[in-house]
């Protein structure tokens, strides 16, 4: 007649000890997620960044976006909302966002070639965009008309100067044929600075 007791007694313990584990359990649903994705490209270029989103996990159904950047742009991310750790994924390397204030996550990848980026949370892709990547071109300089010298004997020298994204200076070193290979000998002319003079 004991054993009916007994059984009695591990049923209860075991219903005690479910009911302490469901209550550790969060069963609210989790914030809406919200963030703000931004590429800002290299300083240099001159060229504000560019926002990608900013929404919620309906971005989802949204068609895939293509987005012309520079080379060595950086993707910044501040992520609230969802439950767990975000993560930016660019090709075959993930970057997890690391927690910053309270409920916001932050996170920054360097774009160096074309391809997609992905963010995701929870094991679920939020979105994903297309990215073709502009390499940077160097700069050229062409001569327009021999080095001369003008009525006053002055130096005149006819160049134009180009650049993918803008040209703010120009130097020149003039240098005796027989220290062309130094550095650091000759006389430096600045024809153009970035005031434009």
């Amino acid at each position: 007649m004991r054993r009916p007791r007994a059984r009695f007694l591990w049923l209860a313990l075991g219903i005690a000890g479910l009911g302490a584990a469901l209550s550790q359990i969060d069963f609210r649903p989790p914030p809406p997620v919200v963030f703000e994705l931004r590429v800002a490209p290299p300083a240099y270029t001159g060229k504000p960044p560019v926002l990608l989103s900013l929404a919620n996990a309906d971005i989802a159904a949204q068609p895939l976006r293509t987005v012309k950047i520079p080379a060595g742009s950086t993707a910044v991310l501040q992520l609230s909302g969802g439950r767990g750790a975000p993560a930016l994924r660019f090709n075959e390397r993930v970057v997890t966002a690391e927690a910053g204030d309270i409920g916001r996550y932050d996170a920054r990848v360097t774009i160096e070639q074309s391809g997609r980026l992905r963010l995701e949370q929870g094991g679920r892709e939020i979105a994903v965009w297309a990215l073709a990547v502009t390499a940077d071109r160097p700069p050229t300089v062409h001569f327009m008309a021999p080095v001369r010298a003008d009525a006053r004997r002055r130096l005149r020298i006819d160049f134009q100067a180009e650049d993918d994204f803008g040209v703010r200076a120009v130097k020149l070193r003039l240098t005796r044929p027989e220290l062309a290979g130094d550095p650091s000998a000759g006389r430096i002319i600045k024809l153009m600075t970035p005031d434009g003079g």
